[in-house]
């Protein structure tokens, strides 16, 4: 029963993170992109505050320190800024079929960069996930395309700096736990963001429920709430398990896109966002 509520965890985790680019498109109706970054991310890190004073605080080296904020400034800062400019440009759905082929984006810059090895079955997965990617920038038509082929390439950049992201921060020595990690870049990323957003200054003048709802889900669901789901997730449930759900993000997202936006797929969005999965998984899976 204990396995059965941590996969529970991990899916309603899953499910949180692949509605956030609804909650974004949904927010940003009332905020500007930089304004919604900073409001997202202000209530965010009072919540994590409330947190520390529960779970105390473990002190980074100046090592480590380096790392977290370098990784805020690119993991925080500038990849939600970039994503929500993205979304405000495309669909939901689109963008999150799009942000499913991240982990193929990652890989590359692991190839190119960093002089990783690639096996045949990474090689065919990042040329699906390519060909994927390449179907949904192309998709629609007139004006809508070019809206639609500039957010979708913000979103394919984001997909580089969530790379960066990643390797980055796993230069974190494993001295410094995940919450203080998770603390850090938060609430740096919070002070980067807050000059950009007065001089964008798009706060609504006044807060609707609608407004305070999708800010509220963003914030306490979509960061804090789902990032404390998989962690306790990741207690008595297998990384590679763990990692296997991660594939149910794009789906939960097309599918509550569709639902709660009301949004459709062409058929060449549909056989992109196929061909990107199956690039993800040929391309993450292990050979047994």
């Amino acid at each position: 029963m204990r396995v059965n509520t941590h996969i529970l965890s991990l899916i309603l985790a899953v499910i949180l993170w692949g509605s956030s680019l609804i909650g974004t498109k949904t927010a940003l109706q009332f905020f500007g992109p930089l304004s919604l970054c900073l409001a997202r991310f202000v209530v965010s890190s009072v919540l994590l505050v409330l947190l520390r004073l529960k779970k105390g605080f473990v002190k980074p080296s100046g090592k480590d320190l380096k790392y977290i904020l370098l990784s805020s400034m690119i993991g925080i800062t500038l990849y939600y800024a970039l994503e929500n400019y993205g979304v405000s440009l495309t669909t939901a759905s689109a963008a999150s079929l799009i942000t499913a082929a991240y982990p193929i984006i990652t890989i590359l810059i692991g190839l190119i960069f960093f002089k990783e090895r690639t096996s045949k079955r990474m090689a065919l997965g990042i040329v699906l996930g390519v060909l994927g990617v390449m179907m949904l920038s192309f998709s629609g038509s007139g004006e809508t395309q070019e809206m639609m082929w500039a957010g979708n390439s913000i979103l394919i950049i984001n997909g580089i700096l969530w790379a960066l992201y990643n390797y980055i921060t796993q230069k974190i020595s494993d001295d410094c736990d995940s919450f203080t990690v998770t603390y850090i870049q938060i609430l740096f990323g919070t002070i980067c963001f807050v000059p950009f957003a007065l001089i964008e200054n798009s706060f609504p003048a006044v807060l609707t429920l609608p407004a305070v709802f999708s800010l509220l889900f963003l914030s306490a669901g979509c960061t804090v709430g789902a990032l404390l789901l998989y962690n306790i997730g990741l207690r008595n449930v297998s990384a590679s398990l763990a990692a296997s759900l991660l594939n149910l993000m794009p789906i939960s997202g097309v599918i509550l896109s569709v639902v709660l936006l009301h949004e459709s797929l062409s058929l060449i969005q549909i056989i992109g966002g196929i061909i990107i999965l199956a690039g993800v998984m040929i391309s993450t899976s292990r050979p047994e």
